[in-house]
């Protein structure tokens, strides 16, 4: 299916990928066009973050030219808080 990723910064771009697909290989694949890690991806659709590596996109209710918007997680990716 086809489906269209519009990030913060603007852009938009189309991937076609298998409704079967896991969140996780969805993450690996926008890595490659976006440059952002994996872990440092929110993605949404119909106004929803999509969470669950092992999810589906069909499981997430994502259908056939749906929008997904892959946001930068802005939190630090560690927790290394110092209590002093």
């Amino acid at each position: 299916m086809r489906l269209t990723v519009a990030t913060e910064e603007g852009s938009t771009f189309n991937i076609d990928v298998d409704p079967g697909m896991e969140l996780e290989n969805v993450a690996a694949l926008l890595e490659a066009e976006t440059g952002i890690p994996p872990d440092d991806q929110l993605l949404f659709a119909s106004g929803k973050q999509l969470t669950g590596k092992k999810e589906t996109l069909a499981s997430q209710d994502v259908k056939e030219d749906d929008v997904l918007l892959l946001r930068r997680n802005s939190e630090p990716s560690g927790s290394n808080v110092a209590g002093r």
